[in-house]
């Protein structure tokens, strides 16, 4: 775009992949429906310098066996035990009493070591409360 390169900037915020479809109809003129790219943010402002914060709060993943997970800010909850994919262990059978989900402050724990789910249970009651929420709905964006 012509006058408007905000080159040299770094965007610190979470984005993914599936923002691409938002960003680039966004780029090219083309509404979305309600149905279309229902999980797809656009960066186009964010491209042009128009905005500088986050366009999306959060990002959920899921797992290859169907397990969710989600991230907002410095925390990822995820709701199983286990990786609840092909990395060992996949699933771990919650014991009474213990925690039945993980939760992890990922800018002082990146590789997911210290499970917080009774320190945080606030936390844990946002963020599952979050990705039930988009579940039952059926899309973030809208």
């Amino acid at each position: 775009m012509a006058g408007s390169d905000p080159g040299g900037q770094t965007y610190d915020h979470t984005v993914s992949l599936i923002d691409l479809l938002a960003t680039f109809a966004d780029m090219n003129h083309i509404p979305l429906n309600d149905q279309d790219a229902e999980d797809s943010f656009s960066l186009y402002p964010v491209l042009t310098g128009q905005q500088k914060e986050a366009v999306r709060d959060h990002l959920i993943y899921i797992s290859s066996s169907g397990n969710l997970a989600i991230t907002s800010g410095d925390w990822k909850y995820i709701d199983c035990l286990g990786s609840g994919g092909f990395t060992y262990p996949s699933v771990i059978t919650p014991v009474p009493g213990g925690p039945s989900g993980q939760l992890y402050h990922l800018t002082t724990d990146p590789g997911e070591q210290s499970n917080l789910y009774f320190q945080e249970s606030g936390r844990v009651k946002e963020l599952s409360g979050l990705l039930r929420k988009i579940v039952q709905q059926e899309h973030s964006r809208r």
